[in-house]
């Protein structure tokens, strides 16, 4: 049975990835996903799965053993991809050098790079006080208008 966690964007079911699964070969994965010393949260909204976050996972932090960890980093993911109702796929990405609350830092990162098949990127900047998992998928689109 998956595992589900509530956050205010949602109902987002989870699973870290193990090391088989990170290893397959995919283009995309190799391109953008995390680095080698990182294991992967991977988390989709079950109605729609091509809606999906991602946060890399320090091997020293180990894996999450509850909903709350869970929870804590899914409000703050690495990578967020979102489908619109027209079929216009978005890629929000946290920017380089921009520390996420993973442990007891206060800062929470607000500009975000935002790529749509076809256009350049574009940065963001996510509401005071709000991470990346926390805004919702059509509070997003209005970011970017």
């Amino acid at each position: 049975m998956p595992r589900t966690i509530e956050l205010r964007s949602g109902t987002w079911s989870w699973r870290v990835m193990d090391d088989e699964e990170r290893q397959r070969p995919d283009r995309a994965a190799a391109e953008n996903g995390p680095r080698p010393e990182a294991s992967l949260l991977v988390l989709e909204d079950p109605e729609v799965r091509e809606n999906r976050m991602q946060v890399r996972i320090p091997r020293h932090l180990g894996e999450p053993g509850n909903d709350a960890a869970v929870e804590a980093l899914a409000r703050h993911p690495d990578r967020r991809e979102l489908l619109t109702r027209d079929g216009s796929r978005f890629t929000f990405l946290r920017r380089a050098g921009q520390d996420g609350p993973r442990g007891s830092s206060p800062h929470v990162p607000r500009e975000i790079e935002v790529q749509r098949e076809g256009k350049g990127p574009v940065v963001v900047l996510l509401p005071e006080n709000r991470g990346l998992g926390e805004v919702t998928g059509e509070e997003l689109l209005d970011l970017i208008g």
